[in-house]
């Protein structure tokens, strides 16, 4: 994660800043500045087994975080709060949910996995019980940090 956030801060200034030489590089730059680190960090994570914890913590994480930037605007739109978070939350999803269907919510995810247990359904598989705590822990610590991060910072 250290790594992504400083390659990819790194990566937005060199493009930002005048005389830099990267200085108008533009979405490309920007997009592999960010892109390799958080590929090393989905490898990383993955090579460590902790493919599972990288899925549930990162995205409440920063829905927290991005959200509470978002909201805490004064001059916000009436009714655009609510659509932003709720394209941040898709876009969430579709990026950072591929390892493990990220819950973000574990109430789902947790009513799925009561109902498969209790119902009599023909040659079902297992429930996977062994993976609900890293799901509402995983989840609770994102949304842990995001706020912590979103409070620390006073964006």
């Amino acid at each position: 994660m250290g790594t992504m956030v400083l390659l990819g801060n790194g990566v937005i200034a060199d493009v930002a800043l005048a005389r830099s030489k990267a200085e108008g590089g533009g979405w490309i730059v920007i997009s592999a500045g960010w892109g390799f680190p958080a590929k090393a960090g989905i490898f990383t994570a993955i090579a460590r087994g902790s493919k599972d914890a990288y899925g549930e913590i990162i995205p409440p994480n920063r829905l927290v975080f991005v959200a509470g930037c978002l909201l805490s605007r004064p001059n916000l739109p009436a009714g655009l709060g609510p659509f932003l978070v709720g394209a941040l939350v898709w876009g969430l999803l579709l990026a950072l949910a591929g390892t493990t269907g990220s819950s973000m919510n574990p109430a789902p995810d947790h009513s799925s996995r009561i109902a498969h247990t209790i119902l009599p359904i023909p040659r079902k598989g297992s429930s996977d019980w062994g993976y609900a705590p890293i799901s509402v822990l995983g989840t609770l610590a994102g949304r842990l940090l995001g706020g912590w991060a979103f409070r620390l910072l006073r964006v």
